[in-house]
């Protein structure tokens, strides 16, 4: 008996290794085959870094944006013909020793990067679910990281876009870690740095002062405003700013396809705009649905988010990803890049739903759907769609076409549902059966906890 066990446990740590390593192959064959591509949106970060080191501003190309009307997917030409720099200083300060090396070398460096940033988000998720350091654990990061590089919104930021929201993705999964594990200081320094790159992240931090995490949510207001105004107020661009980042949150680059918040639902159907043509054309509307939009999302969030922080790991995971999920949905400029942070939620609704696939036909349902979510997050060319088909180049798309232009939003209300359908599903049986342990309490393996991969840690 003892010598099969060992037979198993040495079978399971070869799968194990072997799994890490093919990913890891895998992964240093797309990062080669990529690293040399055109730096498209580093390009902008790198332009930035270089006029900041010479003492300019960054927001030249975004203010000639503005002055011209230029959205990203105009059927208008690009004025500058480069991305175009919208965040605050801090990102070009942060990439300051790239601009040592010539823009290509630059750009394999920070492509290096983003795919660490998926290697550690990856980690950072299978630390969250698995506690101990098992063949258990090596496969599951084997498995996130995989499915994270397959992952579409992520997948184009690392072979296209170079865009840097791994990086955000990252930075939330390590919130998300340290929160959990109450480690409040850093898991508002890994906020702060989020809201310094991109400020719109700040609605995160709703959850963290809901919970009553105020250290957290202070400690991440106070890095996030001396990163993002210190530098503005230093190099004084805060005007600069302020004109570059209220075009990029106006109407003409959210009511772009390349846009899919519930705000780019409002505009593409009630206003007059180059790409759809409208159902009503009531601009006077656009404000107040979406003011009831938002409260609603809020209400929600808060009727499904306890304030506890006694609650199973997993169901603060949950909890966190449906944060994440409306933010994009009720966010002003949802890209599809940004969409790389609902793994974060899509994650947490697998793990909470898969160890019972075989006692719940409940779990059983969230799961199918969850995955076909994953899958269809996985799928090419769904930007094509999203964006019409590129229909609008020869005028305004008119209904039912113009309704593909939401494909975005429609997946990431989907995510909302299957999110919820989990967060209900686990409390359901929490009361009758005490999911999990809890801190300050003693592991209870009954009923569902199994639903558990592991229990809150005492805080530290």
């Amino acid at each position: 008996m003892v010598e099969g066990t060992l037979v198993d446990l040495s079978r399971s740590r070869r799968v194990a290794v072997g799994a890490v390593t093919a990913v890891l192959v895998i992964l240093l064959g797309a990062y080669v085959r990529v690293a040399f591509t055109p730096p498209v949106d580093f390009g902008a970060y790198y332009k930035a870094a270089l006029t900041l080191r010479g003492g300019q501003s960054p927001y030249g190309d975004a203010l000639t944006w503005k002055a011209t009307g230029y959205a990203v997917g105009s059927p208008l030409d690009n004025p500058t013909s480069d991305p175009a720099y919208v965040y605050p200083p801090f990102l070009g300060l942060a990439l300051l020793p790239l601009t040592a090396f010539p823009i290509k070398v630059a750009n394999a460096l920070w492509l290096a990067v983003l795919f660490g940033c998926v290697a550690g988000t990856a980690w950072c998720l299978a630390v969250l679910l698995v506690e101990r350091r098992t063949s258990h654990f090596w496969l599951l990061f084997a498995t996130l990281t995989l499915c994270l590089v397959l992952f579409k919104p992520i997948r184009g930021a690392l072979t296209f876009s170079h865009q840097v929201d791994p990086v955000i993705m990252l930075l939330l999964a390590a919130m998300l870690l340290a929160f959990v594990r109450r480690r409040d200081g850093w898991a508002g320094v890994f906020l702060g740095l989020a809201i310094a790159i991109k400020p719109f992240v700040v609605l995160v931090a709703l959850l963290l002062f809901w919970k009553g995490a105020y250290r957290a949510g202070v400690g991440a207001g106070l890095l996030a405003a001396g990163l993002v105004r210190g530098p503005l107020l230093a190099f004084g661009l805060l005007g600069e700013f302020m004109d570059a980042s209220s075009y990029w949150a106006g109407t003409a680059m959210a009511a772009s396809p390349v846009s899919q918040s519930a705000y780019s639902l409002l505009l593409r159907t009630l206003t007059v705009q180059p790409y759809t043509v409208p159902l009503v054309e009531a601009p006077w509307l656009v404000a107040p649905l979406r003011a009831i939009i938002g409260v609603g999302l809020l209400v929600g969030l808060l009727a499904m988010v306890s304030r506890s922080r006694q609650e199973p790991i997993i169901a603060q995971a949950l909890e966190f990803g449906l944060a994440i999920t409306l933010m994009l949905i009720f966010g002003r400029l949802s890209e599809e890049h940004h969409l790389a942070y609902l793994a974060i939620g899509l994650t947490a609704t697998m793990a909470a739903v898969a160890p019972s696939w075989r006692a719940s036909a409940s779990a059983r349902w969230i799961a199918v759907a969850t995955a076909a979510l994953i899958l269809f997050f996985m799928l090419p060319r769904t930007q094509v769609v999203a964006w019409g088909f590129f229909r609008y180049m020869d005028g305004p798309i008119a209904p039912p076409l113009s309704f593909t232009t939401f494909l975005f939003l429609y997946a990431m209300v989907a995510v909302a549902v299957a999110n919820v359908a989990a967060l209900r599903w686990l409390r359901r049986g929490a009361p009758a059966r005490q999911l999990g342990q809890v801190p300050g309490s003693s592991p209870i393996a009954a009923g569902r906890s199994s639903r558990l991969p592991h229990s809150v840690q005492e805080p530290e």
